[in-house]
C-alpha cells in the first residue's frame, strides 16, 4: 500500500451534486472518456448522502466521517439556541469535530483543501486550505495561511468561491451567459488545482468543484423531456448545458489522472445526486394548523415577537426580491450598495413570524422538518417535556403519512423520523424534532399559509404547485458517485451500500493509518484487493477529537450574511 518513497497518497475529486444517472448515459454515448476509463480500471458505486440531502451536512459528515448529531451541522441554517426562535447561517465554526485534513495533519502528513463546505473561516492545517461556499465573499480571509490568498489570483485571475448567478437566470439570452460563467468557474479552479499539484507538497489533496450541482439546479428542465415545465424549443446550448458541464469536468479528471502516479490512490465523489423539481410544495404550517397544532395570529395582535420593524423589513426584502430576480447584473450590483442593509441580518426570525406562539404546539423547523414548541426550550413553549411531547410527536408522525398528492396519489412524505432514529451525539437535541423525507426528495418542505387566489393549491390537499422564484428546476437526490482507483483497488468492480460517512475511515485506511474509534463511518473493505486486506486488517485507535467548533463566534457582517441568503435562495435551500 506504499509507493517508492514510503508515503501513501490520496486524491480525492468532489463533484457537487454528480450523479450516475447522468454520467452513465454520457459515457455510453462516448461522451465522458476518463470517467468511463476511471470505471473500467476501479471500483464504483452509489454513495448515499446524509439526511437531510443537503451539502452542509453531507460533505462536513464526509469530512469528519460521522452522523449530524456529532458534527453539529444539519442544513445551512439551525435554530441559535440562545435567540429564542431565530435561526443563523452555519459556518465551519458549527462543526464540532475534527476533519480528515486536521487530523491527518496532526500526523505530520501535508494536505491541500481546495473548496469544501463548511471551512470558513479557515482552520490551521499542514499545508494549503481554500475555504468553501461559506466564505461567500473574495474579500473575506478564506484561506490558510493567508497569504496564500494572493496566490491564487496570480494562478487563477478569475478564481470563483460562489457562483451567485442571479440576474444572468431571466432570459434565455441571460442563461446563455450564465453557461458560460459556469464553464469559466470551471476552468478557473482547474488552474489552481494543477498548480497546487505541481508546486505545493502533499500526501491528502481534496478539491471540490460545485458547477453540476449549480447547473442542475437551474437547469434541469431543459435538458430532461420528462419535467413537467420542459420547453422543447429550447436552444440546443440549454437543451445540451447538463451534459456540456460533465463534459467539461471530464477534461478536468483526465489532466488529474495524468498528474497522478501509479502509487496514489484517485477518488471521485458527489455529496448527493440530482434529479427533478416537480415543482410542488406540501404547506405544512397550514397542515399542523388544522390539526389544531398552530395558531395563526389575529391582526393587530402582537406578542412582542414581531414588531413593526420586522413587517418593514420582510416587505423590503420582498421588493428587493422581486428586483433582482430580472434586473440585469450590473444593475443589480449598484441596488445591492444603496438598499437597506438591516435586510441582511446574520440571525432572522423563523420564516413564520405570523405564528401566534402561545397557541401553537408544533411548526415547520429550519430544515425538512417540525419542531414541538417546547416548555423550556421555547421563550413561549407550549409542550412539557415528558408524556405529553411523546403522545404529540408519535400522533404528527403517524397523521403525516395520510398526506397525498392528489394528482398522482402517492404519499406526500415517504419517511418521518423522530431526531434519534437518525442520529446520535452531543448534538441530537439541538436539531428539530421530527426530521422529514419528502417522497423521492422531489417535494418542498414549506412554512407558508395558504392566501386565497394566489396558493394554486391542488384540490383540498396540502399540496401545492408553487414555481420557485428563480426558476429552479433541479433538486437533490441521495444517490451520489463514488469511484476509487488504486493498486490496492479492485478492477471494474462495483460496491454497494457505501454511505459518505465511509470516506473518511477509508482514506485512513489507505494512507496505512488506525482508523479513530468515534468515526461513524466504516473502511469500504469491498473495495480493496483481498491480499491487501489481508496483509493489512482494519485497525483502530482512541480519537483524539475534543470538538473543535466556536458556534458562538461571529463570523458573518450584514453585507455577507445577504450574500450567504441570496446563495441559499438561488440554488432552492431556502425560500
Amino acid at each position: 500500500m506504499s509507493n517508492k518513497n514510503g508515503k501513501r497518497k490520496v486524491f480525492i475529486l468532489g463533484i457537487d451534486g454528480a450523479t450516475f444517472d447522468v454520467i452513465k448515459p454520457l459515457i455510453k454515448k462516448g461522451e465522458l472518456a476518463n470517467f468511463g476509463k476511471l470505471i473500467d480500471s476501479g471500483t464504483h458505486g452509489t454513495l448515499w448522502s446524509t439526511i437531510p440531502t443537503v451539502s452542509a451536512p453531507a460533505w462536513t459528515s464526509f469530512a469528519t466521517g460521522k452522523n449530524c448529531g456529532k458534527h453539529s451541522i444539519i442544513g445551512f441554517t439551525k435554530r441559535d439556541k440562545n435567540n429564542g426562535y431565530k435561526i443563523k447561517y452555519l459556518t465551519g465554526n458549527d462543526n464540532k469535530s475534527l476533519t480528515l485534513w486536521e487530523v491527518l495533519s496532526g500526523k505530520d502528513k501535508s494536505v491541500v483543501v481546495i473548496n469544501v463546505p463548511m471551512t470558513y473561516p479557515p482552520k490551521k492545517v499542514n499545508g494549503i486550505l481554500v475555504s468553501g461556499s461559506d466564505a461567500v465573499s473574495a474579500n473575506a480571509c478564506f484561506t490558510y495561511p493567508a497569504s496564500f490568498k494572493e496566490e491564487i489570483f496570480k494562478v487563477s485571475s478569475d478564481y470563483r468561491i460562489n457562483l451567485i448567478l442571479g440576474g444572468y437566470l431571466s432570459d434565455d439570452k441571460r442563461r446563455h451567459k450564465a453557461l458560460d460563467l459556469i464553464l469559466s468557474s470551471i476552468d478557473a479552479r482547474q488552474k489552481l488545482v494543477l498548480h497546487l499539484m505541481d508546486n505545493a507538497p502533499w500526501d491528502l489533496f481534496v478539491v471540490k468543484f460545485n458547477n453540476p450541482d449549480t447547473v442542475q439546479h437551474h437547469f434541469w428542465k431543459y435538458t430532461d423531456p420528462t419535467h413537467p415545465y420542459h420547453d422543447p424549443t429550447c436552444s440546443e446550448k440549454l437543451k445540451n448545458s447538463i451534459s456540456t458541464v460533465y463534459k467539461r469536468l471530464d477534461g478536468v479528471l483526465g489532466e488529474i489522472m495524468g498528474k497522478l502516479d501509479d502509487d496514489t490512490t484517485l477518488i471521485v465523489m458527489s455529496d448527493h445526486g440530482s434529479g427533478q423539481r416537480i415543482n410542488k410544495a406540501v404547506f405544512l404550517n397550514e397542515w399542523l394548523r388544522t390539526l389544531g397544532l398552530l395558531t395563526k395570529k389575529t391582526k393587530g395582535k402582537r406578542s412582542g415577537i414581531f414588531s413593526l420593524s420586522d413587517i418593514v423589513y420582510n416587505s423590503i426584502e420582498k421588493i428587493l426580491s422581486l428586483l433582482l430576480k430580472n434586473v440585469p447584473p450590473n444593475i443589480k450590483a449598484w441596488l445591492k450598495k444603496r438598499l437597506p442593509g438591516a435586510i441582511s441580518r446574520a440571525t432572522s426570525y423563523f420564516k413564520f413570524a405570523g405564528i401566534d406562539w402561545d397557541n401553537t404546539k408544533a411548526f415547520v423547523g429550519e430544515v425538512e422538518s417540525i419542531r414541538i414548541n417546547l416548555k423550556d426550550v421555547f421563550p413561549n413553549g407550549q409542550v412539557s417535556k415528558g408524556k405529553e411531547y411523546d403522545e404529540l410527536r408519535e400522533k404528527i408522525i403517524r397523521e403525516i403519512m395520510y398526506l397525498k398528492d392528489p394528482e398522482t396519489g402517492e404519499q406526500v412524505i415517504e419517511k418521518a423520523y423522530k431526531r434519534e432514529e437518525l442520529y446520535n451525539g452531543p448534538c441530537v437535541h439541538e436539531f428539530p424534532d421530527i426530521i422529514l423525507v419528502p417522497k423521492d426528495n422531489k417535494y418542498d418542505i414549506s412554512w407558508k399559509f395558504f392566501r386565497g387566489k394566489k396558493v394554486a393549491r391542488i384540490g383540498d390537499s396540502f399540496v401545492v404547485k408553487q414555481n420557485h422564484w428563480r426558476g429552479t428546476s433541479g433538486m437533490h437526490r441521495p444517490n451520489g458517485i463514488f469511484i476509487m482507483k488504486g493498486k490496492d483497488v479492485k478492477c471494474g468492480d462495483e460496491i454497494t451500500n457505501a454511505g459518505i460517512m465511509d470516506v473518511f475511515p477509508t482514506v485512513m485506511y489507505q494512507m496505512g493509518f488506525p482508523v479513530p474509534d468515534d468515526v461513524d463511518g466504516k473502511v469500504l473493505t469491498g473495495a480493496f484487493k483481498g491480499d491487501v486486506l489481508k496483509a493489512n486488517p482494519v485497525k483502530y485507535e482512541r480519537s483524539l477529537d475534543s470538538g473543535t467548533g466556536d458556534e458562538n463566534a461571529q463570523v458573518y457582517s450584514e453585507e455577507e450574511a445577504r450574500k450567504v441568503k441570496e446563495f441559499l435562495q438561488e440554488l432552492g435551500y431556502i425560500e
